[in-house]
């Protein structure tokens, strides 16, 4: 009764961010509502949680990366398609990111609670609410494949350059945090929120301005926490309008929540003792294997066999 509840909470929040959208929005998660009232826990597959639980332990300490890896995992181990893994991964995500920012809210450090850059936080958003009705559209229209690839070729070129420069003598990755234009930083958001509604993978543009920006782990967290919420929720919004949400996503989700409950308490904790120098390190590294494991994925699913 008490995940029911808590997946209930989760689904509500849709309204919260996306008051100015059509009604029938507000209709439909309204439906989305009661059919979580509804759940039934024994349509489960625990191999599915096993790995929704780790993703969750991943993003929680690094911020990203849930969905970069779940999807295509989804698809490998689980045969499950992309309109099914697509809306599991959105709502797990969305339970596992509000758990993030409660920590952080309840934390006593004040560098926890509120590490600034609100003026970024809106930048990304205002290009998001643009690109997650296209990605929806793209994800009934487009093989995700395609689109997957093309992400992973991109990180796996950022990646790569990042720790190329790394290793050179000239270095400048000590400098201060670059000042980032706000326009582009909408053009990041936008990416994101095509992403997102595409193949709910909003995390790579952001992660790429996140270092662009020379954020600190801290900093990267929330920062991609508090993009990712409203961004997931868009998606999950426009995939009920789709009719992509069914009581099976919901029954998984479901049961999936303590198991993220326990993922974000350890990846709190990690996150917290990263040393500024590693994470970065740590990150570029996980960029460019992130873009080798979408691109091999989707090479995989596209060329004939």
């Amino acid at each position: 009764a008490i995940t029911m509840r808590r997946l209930v909470l989760m689904v509500a929040v849709v309204e919260a961010f996306v008051p100015l959208l059509p009604h029938s929005t507000t209709t439909s998660t309204l439906l989305l509502r009661r059919q979580a009232l509804d759940l039934d826990l024994t349509d489960v597959d625990g191999g599915v949680l096993a790995l929704q639980g780790a993703t969750s332990l991943f993003a929680s300490i690094f911020g990203f990366g849930d969905a970069l890896l779940a999807m295509p995992l989804l698809g490998i181990f689980f045969d499950m398609d992309v309109p099914t893994a697509a809306p599991l991964v959105s709502v797990v995500s969305t339970a596992m990111i509000m758990g993030n920012l409660a920590l952080d809210a309840k934390s006593k450090k004040k560098k926890d609670k509120d590490v600034g850059r609100w003026r970024e936080t809106f930048g990304l958003l205002a290009g998001a609410v643009a690109g997650v009705p296209l990605g929806v559209q793209a994800l009934v229209a487009v093989d995700p494949e395609v689109i997957r690839g093309v992400v992973g070729l991109c990180l796996i070129a950022f990646g790569a350059a990042k720790l190329s420069k790394k290793a050179l003598p000239d270095d400048s990755d000590n400098d201060p945090a670059p000042s980032v234009d706000l326009l582009a930083v909408g053009s990041f958001g936008f990416v994101a929120g095509f992403l997102g509604g595409a193949v709910a993978e909003p995390g790579p543009p952001a992660v790429v301005l996140s270092r662009l920006a020379k954020w600190d782990a801290r900093t990267t967290r929330a920062m991609l926490f508090r993009f990712f919420l409203p961004v997931q929720a868009l998606a999950i919004v426009d995939f009920n309008k789709h009719h992509l949400i069914t009581p099976h996503i919901l029954h998984q989700a479901a049961a999936a929540l303590p198991l993220v409950a326990v993922a974000v308490a350890l990846g709190t904790v990690l996150n917290r003792r990263i040393q500024p120098a590693l994470f970065e390190d740590v990150v570029s590294g996980l960029v460019l294997g992130l873009g080798c494991f979408c691109a091999f994925d989707a090479a995989n699913a596209l060329l004939p066999r």
